[in-house]
């Protein structure tokens, strides 16, 4: 019978995926002769899977093109095109994937397989790889792999390093993802795939990340550490993917033809189904002599690959933390009373140990051995109240902890090796990032799956948190606390979610920021939790308060854990009756209600980043402010100026907020203020924030909640202006008998522009955006829009203009005929700003506040612009 044209389809695309495994078997059957031995020669591996084109230039300049199986030796420097892709394979099994418009160099590399050790340096100039680490990246300061944007140092890792656009010519056709123009958007960056550790170090300073699913990036003059952005991880698979037309390497691919000719499908699919397998019969018995010496031998060589087991005895203090009904005792609240207990975890690694509590009581819990990150473990645990399940987070120094529920009850169990000297490990300059765990009952996250910490998920169940940004804990040593040397280092985390426009908007800001603090061997962090909520915008308000703190193992003991002050929990106060986290809403009433409630997270470090700025320490920076004030059910918009000055040795800052006013008394000018009192922490440049404890205004810069509000939702900067910082602001006191509160206002500062160093001449167009608060009939929200300005220098005059406002557009003719700060009115709107330097560079910027109203409609904010 003549075969189908799709059954033709079908038996092609068969050849040609035998084709394919052909291509792929060659691969597995490379190997390394002549690189057994302990040795420092020329050659160092072999390529073990090659996609033209791909070139090696050896001495003397001679160029040659690389098949599978090529030696590669020292100094060799492999170049792919748009299209290559070469797997370098070294005798200690490290390999190195480098990807398309790479270059590549092998400088060194010594092996020595009788001690287990090896060491490679190598350069990538430019372009992609992946290094996957064999014992190299296990003997210390075993791989450095020198580039354009610092030496990276691996240890037990498999790391991806990516040069962006650096000695590249990209064509439009190259693979990848792509920014405008063609050109790739990611940054220059070096992630951690998996492993323990990668340091990259330029001009003395160095950047550390410690768990998978971080990167260091480099753009421009600006390194950090981030979790791995899926823009990094989809470049990354595009670029190691196979292009079609390719065949790894093979000198002489079969065709389809040859394929179908060779027979494989007599062993492969092709194969028929056997259906009468010959029933298999006992071999004779054999004399008894001959039985015994095979069975001996049989038994020899099993047990010589029988591995070996090595039981690890461990023996940890625990500590067991279980409900309370708020008011009535220790622990985590929750719905019934409980009690907290300290007890001895003892049992083997990898069995079932028991632990001993301090009532008489026992639990039988898995027991695991070290981690060199944080890993998670699914657990289930059966106690005499019934079946407890979640996960235990294990990491270093015996850091445990068992975070288990049972509905809505929890049992959590923690242990961990104190930190054994705390001020000297938060001593080391840099930014320490924290990742938090989500709370076990409540597992509150993003829509990018960071956790939202600190929060009542209950109360935010209506919020659409896919838009919501949240950071890590970040915290920074304070080398000089004005008589507070029990203060090692302050801390800050914040979230923030804007859902939705207009009247049907819903927002929610929380931050919290706290303190290291302690002495001798028993150090802890206590902070305090503060910011706001409007999940109506037609009701008021609802502020956040309470303690939190990180778990002893032991009363009195240490909250910080591991060598390098590697992890934390961190829940409500430990050993406070009065101890939880408090939402008091502001609902058009003089008696606000609230809740209460508690969450509980896992903090381990995973980076430190020592190039993080403070360039602010010592400095007053000032700005302008916006606020919508509600005082006893009455909502007023205020527009005036800001303040902030930074103590860089005790890691704080204080701001004050000031309306603009026409009277001559300067006393009821203040509208807000913050200091070390009410939390303020200075952590770096980028990242500052106070919680407004003590009836201070909780503050926290935009750079640390980078909400996408603008373009639409596309971008997070008020301007392209990094010498100008923004953020929010708000409050709620009761304390002077009135209910007064403010939800997310804005403020913006710089470097003002004296005003003898203004530009005597010329013109200048600024571009920003502009942010703040909207009052339309008896709703509240906030909005965004688009701000451009005209100055002319020799005129002293301008004009600022706002559009796209909540649908509304407004402008004003400004002057600045004596001061670098212009103002100007325009019927209903009124608008103050000023000049900003970049540096050395004068009027680069400028920012200011405005006020405006029309028919039932009125605002107030900030704008940001900088110089075209």
């Amino acid at each position: 019978m003549p075969r189908s044209a799709s059954g033709s389809r079908r038996s092609s695309d068969m050849v040609k995926i035998r084709h394919r495994f052909l291509a792929a078997t060659s691969l597995v059957l490379t190997s390394l002769p002549g690189l057994a031995a302990a040795e420092v020669s020329n050659r160092v591996g072999v390529t073990s899977a090659v996609n033209q084109d791909a070139s090696a230039r050896l001495q003397g300049g001679i160029t040659k093109t690389i098949a599978i199986g090529d030696e590669v030796i020292h100094n060799q420097v492999i170049n792919t095109s748009n299209i290559g892709l070469v797997q370098i394979l070294l005798a200690d099994g490290t390999a190195f994937t480098v990807g398309p418009n790479s270059s590549l160099t092998i400088d060194n590399f010594v092996y020595d397989p009788a001690a287990g050790t090896a060491k490679v340096s190598a350069s990538l100039s430019k372009g992609f790889m992946r290094f996957i680490g064999g014992r190299t990246s296990k003997t210390e300061d075993g791989a450095t792999i020198r580039t354009p944007i610092g030496t990276a140092g691996i240890r037990g890792a498999v790391v991806d390093i990516d040069l962006g656009n650096i000695g590249q010519q990209l064509p439009r056709d190259e693979r990848g993802r792509k920014g405008k123009n063609g050109e790739r958007r990611n940054p220059p960056h070096v992630s951690m795939i998996f492993g323990r550790e990668v340091v990259l170090t330029s001009g003395g300073l160095s950047n550390r990340i410690f768990q998978a699913g971080y990167s260091i990036v480099v753009d421009g003059d600006r390194r950090y550490e981030t979790r791995t952005p899926e823009t990094f991880l989809q470049d990354m698979q595009d670029r190691l993917a196979g292009r079609d037309g390719t065949h790894g390497g093979v000198r002489v691919p079969p065709n389809d033809q040859q394929v179908a000719d060779s027979g494989i499908e007599r062993h492969n699919s092709a194969s028929p189904i056997p259906y009468n397998v010959p029933v298999p019969v006992s071999r004779p018995d054999g004399l008894p002599g001959v039985v015994a010496a095979s069975e001996a031998r049989n038994a020899a060589v099993e047990n010589a690959a029988r591995p070996v087991v090595v039981t690890v005895p461990r023996s940890d203090s625990v500590r067991v933390l279980t409900l309370r009904t708020p008011g009535s005792g220790d622990g985590i609240i929750g719905g019934d009373a409980g009690s907290e207990r300290t007890g001895t975890l003892a049992g083997n690694e990898g069995s079932t140990g028991t632990a001993t509590l301090s009532d008489n009581s026992t639990l039988s819990l898995p027991i695991f051995a070290d981690s060199t990150g944080l890993t998670v473990n699914p657990v289930s645990v059966t106690t005499g109240n019934g079946t407890y399940t979640g996960n235990a987070y294990v990491g270093r120094d015996g850091f445990r902890a068992y975070l288990l529920s049972q509905g809505t009850d929890p049992l959590y169990i923690i242990s961990g090796t104190a930190t054994p000297n705390v001020p000297s490990v938060f001593s080391t300059s840099g930014t320490r990032h924290y990742a938090l765990t989500a709370d076990p009952l409540t597992g509150l996250v993003t829509g990018s799956g960071t956790t939202i910490p600190f929060a009542d998920a209950t109360r935010l169940a209506s919020l659409n948190l896919s838009g919501a940004v949240s950071s890590d804990l970040l915290m920074t040593g304070t080398p000089d606390d004005f008589g507070f040397p029990s203060t090692t280092a302050r801390g800050l985390q914040a979230w923030l979610a804007i859902d939705g426009t207009g009247a049907s908007q819903k927002s929610a800001i929380g931050i919290m920021t706290g303190e290291m603090s302690g002495s001798g061997t028993a150090y802890g962090f206590t902070g305090q939790r503060g910011g706001s909520d409007r999940l109506d915008a037609s009701d008021g308000s609802t502020s956040y308060s309470g303690e939190v703190a990180s778990a002893p193992v032991a009363d009195g003991g240490s909250g910080v854990f591991g060598a390098n002050g590697d992890y934390m929990v961190l829940t409500n106060a430990i050993g406070s009756n009065a101890s939880s986290y408090h939402d008091e809403g502001n609902h058009n009433a003089m008696a606000p209600t609230g809740g209460d409630f508690s969450t509980t997270h896992v903090a381990s470090l995973t980076s430190i980043d020592t190039n993080a700025a403070r360039s602010y320490a010592g400095q007053t920076i000032k700005g302008y402010s916006a606020i919508a004030i509600t005082r006893d059910n009455v909502t007023t918009l205020k527009s005036g100026t800001s303040s902030f000055s930074f103590n860089g040795d005790r890691g704080t800052f204080s701001a004050t907020f000031q309306r603009f006013d026409t009277d001559s008394n300067p006393y009821n000018d203040e509208i807000g203020f913050t200091d070390a009192y009410g939390g303020a922490v200075y952590v770096d440049d980028q990242n500052f924030a106070s919680a407004g404890a003590n009836n201070r205004n909780y503050v926290v810069s935009a750079k640390t909640v980078p909400a996408k509000i603008f373009d639409g939702g596309t971008s997070a900067e008020l301007c392209q202006c990094a010498y100008m910082s923004w953020g929010w602001w708000g409050s709620a006191d009761v304390s002077d008998g009135y209910t007064q509160n403010a939800h997310m206002g804005n403020w913006v500062i710089g470097d003002i522009t004296a005003n003898v160093a203004m530009p005597s001449s010329g013109q200048a167009t600024y571009t920003g955006h502009a942010v703040g608060t909207v009052l339309s009939g008896s709703s509240q929200y906030i909005a965004t829009g688009n701000m451009s300005a005209t100055m002319d220098f020799g005129a002293r005059t301008g004009n600022v203009a706002v559009s796209n406002f909540d649908g509304h557009a407004f402008d004003s003719n400004v002057s600045f005929a004596s001061s670098s700060t212009f103002t100007g009115t325009n019927g209903a709107t009124a608008l103050t700003g000023s000049f900003v330097n970049n540096g050395a560079t004068t009027a680069q910027g400028i920012m200011g506040s405005f006020a405006t109203s029309a028919s039932g409609w009125s605002a107030s904010g900030i704008f940001g612009g900088n110089r075209n």
